[in-house]
């Protein structure tokens, strides 16, 4: 098996879309970070920001309220377009992820989990064990990026395995990140969404790496013209900060 060699760089500093090493080697970040720093480094307005919070109050727990998060949350449902909902931030997007599926599986009473194979989703728990927890009902993407069908039925080999009635959630990630970037079939989405929702199962939207403008729109699943019962946030929401949130409908 081919490997890639392991870049061996101290690096120091970075700015902008610009990263340095020790011997004064810029690197140009095409991954802004893990796909975080979507305002690139040292912002010089949002780190004025992190400075004047550091020098208020550095960390609250859940049982006490801030004026900051409040408006974080309700800046958060302005862009979804939700006139009601409710956000809780966490502090990883693989935290988030596992807290919305968790939420699904509580408020159907229900065990399974429904994603792509390709998807990333999380680096531990349900998700992190994507391919071998049993909780987990798989639909590999690639038959389905080359089928040439005009739309998906229940004939599909791939569907056909599916059963919907003990699925807590369709999860989807717009861009699927397992290793290489998937966006699935409008029509393969549009049928389990429509499959889920008859059977009584809630639509999770993973935007922690499609979200806030990564795909030309604030979210990715506004081009699969859904509408989800929670998303889930992270990455570029602090821009490299550790913070993730999910929003619930």
């Amino acid at each position: 098996m081919k490997t890639h060699p392991v870049v061996k760089t101290n690096i120091i500093k970075a700015k902008g879309i610009y990263l340095f090493d020790s011997s004064g080697r810029r690197y140009l970040d095409f991954e802004s970070g893990i796909w975080c720093a979507s305002l690139g480094h040292c912002h010089q307005r949002l780190n004025r920001q992190i400075i004047k919070q550091l020098n208020k109050v550095m960390h609250l727990g859940p049982r006490f309220t801030n004026f900051l998060a409040e408006r974080a949350a309700a800046s958060i449902l302005e862009h979804l377009r939700w006139k009601q909902g409710k956000v809780i931030f966490l502090s990883s997007g693989s935290e988030a992820v596992e807290f919305a599926l968790n939420i699904s599986q509580l408020a159907t009473g229900r065990s399974k989990i429904l994603g792509f194979s390709e998807s990333y989703l999380s680096a531990y728990g349900i998700a992190g064990r994507l391919n071998a927890a049993p909780s987990f009902s798989t639909i590999g993407l690639s038959p389905c990026l080359h089928c040439r069908k005009p739309s998906c039925t229940d004939d599909c080999d791939e569907l056909r395995k599916i059963d919907y009635r003990n699925v807590s959630a369709f999860i989807l990630e717009p861009g699927c990140s397992g290793g290489r970037i998937l966006f699935p079939p409008m029509k393969l989405v549009k049928h389990i969404k429509e499959k889920t929702r008859a059977a009584g199962g809630l639509i999770i939207v993973d935007e922690v790496t499609t979200g806030l403008g990564r795909t030309g729109r604030w979210f990715g699943f506004e081009d699969y013209q859904i509408k989800p019962d929670a998303v889930v946030l992270g990455k570029t929401l602090g821009n490299g900060y550790p913070v993730s949130a999910v929003a619930l409908d």
